[in-house]
C-alpha cells in the first residue's frame, strides 16, 4: 500500500479522470535526495532529477501492466503487476514512484517507501505490491 498519495492525483481520482486503467502508469525508481511531498505533482519537475541510472534501468522506469480495479465488500482496491528490473544493476533506489505517464501530463500518483537505499548487481529488482493492491480506499 502507497506511503503516500498525492494530493493531485487525489483531485484527478476524484474529479472523475479514468486514469487507472485506460492511460499508461509507470513506476520510477528515485533516491534518498527525494523527499515525498503530498504538494509534489509532475514527476518531471518534482522528482525526476533525483532518478536513479543503472544497467538495465531506463530513464521514466518500467510500465505497470495488467492493471484491474476490484470491489471486496465496501473497499476499493487498484492492483497490477509488480515492477520488475531484470539483468539489472543500480545503487541508491530508496523510493519507488507511481506516475501517470504522458507527454506534458506526467503527474504523480503515489510514492512507496522501500525502506532504505536498494541495490541489485546483476541481478533482479522487484518492487512487490502489498497483497491488498497498489492502491485502495479502505
Amino acid at each position: 500500500m502507497a506511503n503516500l498519495i498525492y494530493s493531485n492525483a487525489k483531485a484527478r481520482l476524484l474529479g472523475g479522470d479514468s486514469l487507472l486503467l485506460s492511460n499508461t502508469l509507470k513506476v520510477a525508481l528515485v533516491d534518498s535526495g527525494y523527499t515525498p511531498n503530498s504538494a509534489h505533482t509532475s514527476f518531471d519537475s518534482d522528482a525526476g532529477s533525483y532518478e536513479i541510472s543503472g544497467t538495465n534501468y531506463a530513464a521514466g522506469g518500467v510500465t505497470v501492466t495488467n492493471k484491474s480495479v476490484a470491489l471486496d465488500g465496501t473497499t476499493a482496491k487498484f492492483d497490477g503487476d509488480d515492477a520488475v528490473w531484470s539483468n539489472a544493476t543500480f545503487t541508491g533506489a530508496r523510493w519507488a514512484l507511481l506516475y501517470h505517464a504522458a507527454a506534458g501530463d506526467n503527474f504523480l500518483l503515489c510514492a512507496y517507501d522501500l525502506g532504505g537505499d536498494k541495490q541489485v548487481t546483476n541481478g533482479t529488482f522487484t518492487v512487490q505490491w502489498s497483497s491488498t493492491g497498489i492502491l485502495r480506499n479502505g
